[in-house]
């Protein structure tokens, strides 16, 4: 995966966390029309406070929950300044 997509250092870490666990990459790209940063999917439910933790990811990292079955069923991870997100599966 090019890491050069994105801006966000915290965003790029996580990356790298989740690939080294060889976790798929379901989609890389944008997520809808209006999105203009890239966000990566991965096919696993990830575990949100835990990551925060361990990765000692900063307030600028906010969590992402769309709960809507139609648009997709997801949790994850923007960053408020680049707009870019890690997405995981959402477990209801």
């Amino acid at each position: 995966m090019d890491l050069d997509l994105f801006k966000s250092e915290e965003l790029k870490n996580l990356i790298k966390y989740l690939v080294k666990r060889n976790i798929t990459i379901n989609y890389i790209g944008k997520s809808w029309s209006e999105n203009v940063s890239t966000w990566v999917y991965f096919d696993t439910i990830l575990n949100m406070s835990k990551l925060r933790k361990k990765l000692s990811l900063s307030e600028n990292i906010i969590e992402h929950k769309n709960t809507d079955p139609r648009s997709g069923l997801e949790a994850g991870f923007i960053d408020k300044v680049t707009q870019e997100g890690v997405i995981g599966n959402l477990k209801i």
